[in-house]
This record gives C-alpha cells, sequence and structure tokens, in this order.
C-alpha cells in the first residue's frame, strides 16, 4: 500500500480480499499501515451454498462453460472457515477477532438480479469473449434464481463479517 507505516486507526475493505492472489500479504500490509491497536474490519461472502442466488449463478454458469477455470464461480465463496480466517490474522500480527455470520435477506424480480450478477461484473467481459450473449446467459440465470426463490425471488445472501485489532 503506498502509505506510510502507522498511517491510520482503521482498515475496511468490503468484499475485496476473496479477490487478493495473496492474502496473508494483504493483512500484512494492512497491519504495516495500521497504528498499533488499531481496527481491521472486512468481510467475506460465507459458503457458496448459503448464498442461493450465487449458487444459482454459479450452476448456470459451470454448465455453460464446463471446465473453464475462469468462469468457475466458487473463488468468492472459499474463506468463510473461521479457523481459516485466524490463521490468515495471527499471520498478519492481529487479535482480538470477532467472526460472525450475517444474513441479509434478497427479494425482487429474478431477471434484475440476474442482470446484476451479469452485467455488474467481470465475467460479462469473459462471456462475452467467449462469444456467448450476455442476454442469453441474463435468461438462464433469471430462470433458475426463479426455480431456486420464485417469482419474485426470494432468499438470502451470507457474510461472514471480521473485526480484528493490531498488536
Amino acid at each position: 500500500l503506498p502509505f506510510e507505516d502507522g498511517a491510520f486507526g482503521a482498515v475496511v475493505c468490503g468484499f475485496g480480499i476473496m479477490f487478493v492472489p495473496d492474502r496473508q500479504a494483504m493483512l500484512k500490509e494492512a497491519r504495516r499501515v495500521l497504528v498499533e491497536g488499531g481496527l481491521l474490519v472486512f468481510n467475506v461472502w460465507d459458503r457458496l451454498e448459503l448464498n442461493t442466488h450465487a449458487a444459482a449463478n454459479a450452476a448456470v454458469l459451470e454448465e455453460m462453460f464446463p471446465g473453464d477455470a475462469e468462469m468457475r464461480f466458487r473463488g468468492p465463496y472459499d474463506m468463510h472457515e473461521p479457523e481459516f480466517l485466524r490463521r490468515l490474522l495471527d499471520g498478519a500480527r492481529f487479535r482480538d477477532r470477532r467472526i460472525e455470520s450475517r444474513r441479509i435477506p434478497i427479494e425482487g424480480d429474478p431477471r434484475a438480479i440476474a442482470t446484476g450478477q451479469i452485467r455488474g461484473t467481470p465475467r460479462s467481459a469473459l462471456i462475452e469473449k467467449r462469444g456467448v450473449s450476455l442476454e442469453h446467459v441474463i435468461e438462464k440465470v433469471a430462470a433458475a434464481l426463479a426455480l431456486t426463490g420464485g417469482t419474485p425471488y426470494k432468499g438470502f445472501a451470507q457474510a461472514v463479517v471480521v473485526e480484528a485489532q493490531a498488536v
């Protein structure tokens, strides 16, 4: 990070750490820029199965692009284990951790949700690069959402929220 050691009293990261190639290095950098006793707060997605809208999306994409690692949808959902998170935090000199799950209801038009899931992510460029219409994928995801959560869609998103103190 382009900041001096101990420059901040808090570091917050919303659903970003899952996409960092070296998560331990990211947490060490967060610790470096925090004052002693500073607060680190971040969140990650819980298991895919507990995020029904994402699970439906993943099933469609993985069926449409079998074996395509770039289209595999599970990476953002692999940091949910508290023990894994504690090891990462310990390795970066954090303590007094609070790790808890939060569930948020998701309701709405399946097509609107599917549109956000496809057009609102970098996967849209990957889909187009493979010569597949975004509208076709959106329709398939919307159908999967309706099947999973009805019309209007009713489901949940579940995240893990982490608070830690720099030592």
